[in-house]
């Protein structure tokens, strides 16, 4: 059922990717308005907030140790691509450098986790951004200890 779900999404301006504006900084280009991927920028959002929502919910981040998309360098991101050659006119380390996206996420739960948030990450070695489909009984099973392990509040 999820694979017949994701195989819906929609791709493009409205979906995935997104769309982009110009901009006067390199690459030439940014984030838009519209599209999944916009949405998860640091444009309209900054996931260090979640650190001091209350109440904090228990957090599972799984992971796939072989992710290209989500990595420290990954091959999907523009400072990455930049310092490997692909796209010219890259400015350097100090402007625009390939960003640790698994530390940054890692840092900002751990932030969580030390003002009393509780998290579980679990890394899939050997799988990809598509550990839910190349780890399918693995990932379930910690999906579902998971989700037995939270204590539901009593309604109000």
């Amino acid at each position: 059922m999820l694979l017949e779900e994701v195989l819906k999404s929609e791709t493009g301006e409205d979906g995935n990717p997104g769309d982009s504006t110009t901009s006067p900084n390199w690459p030439g280009m940014a984030p838009g308005t519209r599209g999944v991927l916009n949405a998860l920028s640091p444009r309209y959002c900054n996931w260090s907030g979640i650190v001091d929502i209350e109440p904090k919910p228990p957090i599972l981040w799984t992971h796939g140790a072989a992710d290209i998309v989500v990595a420290d360098g990954s091959a999907w991101e523009m400072g990455t691509l930049g310092k490997l050659g692909y796209v010219p006119g890259w400015p350097g380390e100090e402007v625009f450098p390939p960003q640790p996206m698994v530390t940054q996420i890692r840092n900002v739960l751990e932030q969580y986790r030390k003002k009393g948030g509780r998290v579980a990450m679990e890394m899939f070695e050997g799988s990809g951004h598509g550990r839910v489909f190349d780890a399918a009984e693995r990932w379930s099973n910690v999906f579902f200890k998971f989700l037995a392990s939270v204590e539901v509040p009593a309604a109000v």
